[in-house]
């Protein structure tokens, strides 16, 4: 078992840990920061790689409580800081990547507010910040598995402390996902491991709409650093837009339809009838489901959750099928400077 499946593995633990230290431990820091995010004029996710889309699910709750939210790729912050009277949120793994620390220092010099989550509170972003939410889970070998679903899983509960509606029926629903994560998870691996799909694959292209379309853009990260292939993200809408010309027999899609209607489900309908390959990622009692999620009374926005280490084996089988190790990198540092 190499490094990535191992940290896929040891996800229900990682999450486990995270959810207790925000019951506990984090509370105080964590309802500081709510505070302040209702007092903020505007509010700024932001990061880069895994950590951004750790950020776009938060983001999606936080639009529906704050009417100014931005979400933003540091890197362009860098390069056009047009968010500077704003309180930002930066979630980080290391709080070491080139465009984070910089990024960190500038807020700092301008006495600008900032608040990181991060897993590493010695960092330069954790000491640039003057609010830290330390995310108490292990490291990833180095793809991030752990990082980005307990960065995602804080983020959200944040959100959840702005309305104040993070509660015991939540805490419960959380730890029953996490249970059953654990409890099918060998089971999961095996069934994506023998999907044909993924066999012989060059290029696929990953839909989705609403809370899913974090998990499709995460999942797009994690198949073209693991299995080293062009992935592609769209919303079934936009899809139709012009990418739809793709569709023939042999293209490969993985549809990620975690708030499924009728125009997800003719979407989907649409590109088998095309011969497509798709593997349809939905909840419990879809009839085209290929991976079936127990999603019942868990909150939209908590849904990347529940179907990150479905697309991270799809990842490492990918990968596999081509010959690679995944989590062996060609041209990255643990940290990207």
């Amino acid at each position: 078992m190499n490094s990535f499946l191992q940290d896929i593995y040891g996800q229900p633990d990682a999450l486990r840990l995270a959810l207790r230290a925000c019951s506990g431990s984090l509370k105080p820091d964590l309802e500081r920061a709510a505070d302040r995010i209702r007092q903020a004029n505007r509010v700024v996710l932001t990061s880069m790689g895994s950590a951004y889309y750790s950020c776009q699910p938060p983001a999606y709750a936080l639009q529906a409580l704050h009417p100014n939210v931005q979400l933003c790729e540091t890197a362009d912050l860098l390069e056009r800081d047009v968010f500077p009277d704003s309180l930002t949120i930066i979630l980080s793994r290391s709080g070491e990547s080139g465009e984070i620390a910089e990024y960190a220092r500038r807020i700092r010099a301008r006495g600008g507010d900032l608040i990181a989550v991060t897993m590493t509170p010695g960092s330069t972003l954790a000491e640039a910040a003057d609010l830290v939410i330390h995310n108490p889970s292990p490291f990833d070998g180095f793809i991030c598995t752990k990082a980005y679903s307990t960065l995602t899983l804080i983020g959200l509960i944040l959100a959840r402390m702005v309305n104040e509606t993070f509660d015991d029926t939540l805490i419960q629903r959380l730890e029953q996902l996490f249970d059953h994560m654990e409890a099918t998870q060998e089971e999961l691996d095996r069934q994506i491991g023998a999907l044909p799909a993924l066999d012989r694959l060059d290029g696929v292209t990953l839909l989705s709409h609403g809370s899913g379309i974090a998990t499709a853009w995460a999942g797009a990260l994690w198949i073209e650093e693991a299995a080293r292939i062009r992935a592609s993200v769209s919303s079934y809408s936009a899809f139709r837009h012009g990418p739809i010309e793709q569709v023939e027999p042999g293209f490969t899609a993985i549809a990620i339809d975690l708030e499924p209607d009728a125009q997800s489900r003719a979407a989907r309908q649409e590109l088998e009838a095309r011969g497509a390959r798709l593997i349809t990622v939905s909840p419990e009692g879809e009839e085209d489901a290929t991976i079936a999620l127990p999603l019942e009374g868990l909150p939209a926005e908590f849904r990347p959750i529940a179907a990150a280490p479905t697309l991270q084996l799809c990842a490492h089988h990918a990968a596999r099928l081509r010959g690679l190790n995944a989590g062996d990198m060609r041209y990255l540092n643990w940290v990207v400077k």
